[in-house]
């Protein structure tokens, strides 16, 4: 469902994404200036999806292993449910899942913005060491 999700709203993101940089509204424009259902708009808008879709997999599963082990514990230790121990399980899932969300938005950042082709070509250049920045 995260996967399906992102991707639905992922053209909207490349287009954000391009609004932000340096020559935003002008590479906008000139990204949709065949019309929006051209097939060149079409292919500027699903930069990056094929990326989004791979690292948005283990994000999902590393988010909902954590949020389910965390529930389980705490509800072995105080058995009453409620809105704070969703809370805090949906915390704890996050957290830990963004050992794998920072470097998915880095990367798909890179792709969106038309600073790398592919998922192969910004992993390269950024480097492993980029992935996770100070």
């Amino acid at each position: 469902p995260l996967v399906i999700a992102q991707s639905c709203v992922h053209p909207l993101n490349v287009a954000k994404t391009t609004l932000q940089t340096a020559n935003g509204p002008a590479a906008l424009r000139a990204m949709t200036s065949g019309g929006l259902f051209s097939m060149a708009t079409w292919r500027h808008l699903s930069r990056g999806l094929g990326a989004q879709a791979l690292l948005s997999m283990p994000n999902g599963a590393i988010n909902f292993c954590v949020m389910e082990g965390t529930r389980r514990f705490i509800c072995s230790v105080a058995p009453r449910g409620g809105a704070l121990i969703d809370a805090t399980t949906a915390a704890a899932g996050t957290a830990v899942a963004t050992v794998v969300s920072l470097p998915q938005s880095i990367l798909n950042d890179r792709i969106m913005g038309g600073a790398h082709q592919n998922l192969v070509e910004a992993l390269r250049a950024v480097g492993w060491r980029g992935l996770y920045p100070r």
